[in-house]
């Protein structure tokens, strides 16, 4: 998932990470599950010009929906 996100126009970095936890929770009978948005937080930082911007997704319990924020402009 990394490598596809750097490929993108003005992307300079990206972290996915996968909670192993909430993967096993959903394994069915047959052994596999999808991943879903609870299960994964991804922080991506874009350069455009000399603007830098790093942004995170995180999973928000409370809504039951991933939301995605601006950690950081520069």
């Amino acid at each position: 998932m990394e490598s596809c996100i750097k490929l993108q126009p003005f992307v300079v970095d990206a972290k996915v990470r996968i909670d192993r936890d909430k993967l096993e929770e959903k394994i069915s009978a047959f052994g596999y599950t999808s991943l879903d948005a609870e299960m994964l937080s991804a922080e991506v930082v874009v350069k455009v010009g000399d603007d830098v911007v790093r942004a995170v997704l995180r999973w928000d319990e409370r809504l039951r929906y991933p939301m995605m924020e601006i950690a950081d402009k520069s």
